[in-house]
């Protein structure tokens, strides 16, 4: 037996200890946009690059071109966004989150979907886990609406397949704990889902668009997806 998907609950993020933070947490409802602004505010220089990035840069850097228009979707702390721009690559980094600490990055980050044009290539890294369906949805829509005919789109997540179902119990009985913890102590939060990349898939080709390539990286899988009309 099989799950479709597992919550992500954890007390601690970008090296931030939640009840460092003053919003209100919930281990049953997904973090509010006041949450991202405080982990930003309080991470400030505390975020450091971690392996998934690494794997991210160098995929996309087989499939980003200097002449391509690209825009990340989510771009958090910008450490890979900051790579590609010195690889002299175009890219619009956008994420609704403020407080980014990027100091040292100097990276203008677009807050409004208003200040977005038409790209060639959007790519999205391990953004969709914190979103309900339906919002990815919609998300998906309009970036589909701000793509080039013949564009594409770049997808990473950790899915489901990167498991085995010894790691999944695990996990699920773990969110138990914690669930638990936080009734009487307090300090967690629902981060997310991990899902299948069938319902990744599904959603993405019920908007008309055809997937290219999957593939598994590391603890991550990558999609790519082609806008056909």
């Amino acid at each position: 037996m099989k799950l479709k998907s597992l919550k992500i609950i954890n007390c601690n993020w970008l090296n931030v200890d939640f009840k460092e933070m003053t919003v209100q947490l919930s281990t049953s409802s997904l973090p509010s946009n006041a949450f991202f602004n405080n982990i930003y505010f309080l991470t400030k220089k505390k975020i450091k690059q971690h392996t998934d990035k690494k794997i991210t840069y160098n995929i996309l850097r087989q499939y980003l071109k200097k002449k391509d228009q690209i825009l990340s979707y989510g771009c958090g702390s910008c450490h890979i966004e900051k790579k590609l721009l010195k690889y002299g690559l175009s890219v619009d980094c956008y994420d609704k989150a403020k407080n980014i600490a990027l100091e040292k990055h100097k990276i203008k980050i677009l807050n409004k979907k208003t200040q977005l044009k038409k790209y060639d290539k959007i790519f999205i890294s391990n953004v969709f886990y914190s979103m309900k369906l339906q919002k990815i949805k919609k998300e998906i829509s309009f970036l589909k609406s701000i793509l080039h005919h013949n564009g594409k789109i770049f997808i990473f997540e950790h899915t489901m397949e990167n498991l085995k179902f010894t790691q999944q119990l695990k996990i699920f009985l773990l969110n138990l704990i914690m669930i638990f913890k936080n009734y009487f102590f307090g300090g967690y939060q629902l981060l997310g889902y991990i899902r299948n990349n069938k319902t990744y898939i599904k959603i993405f080709e019920l908007h008309k668009l055809k997937l290219k390539k999957k593939q598994n990286i590391g603890n991550m899988f990558f999609f790519e997806f082609l806008k056909l009309k």
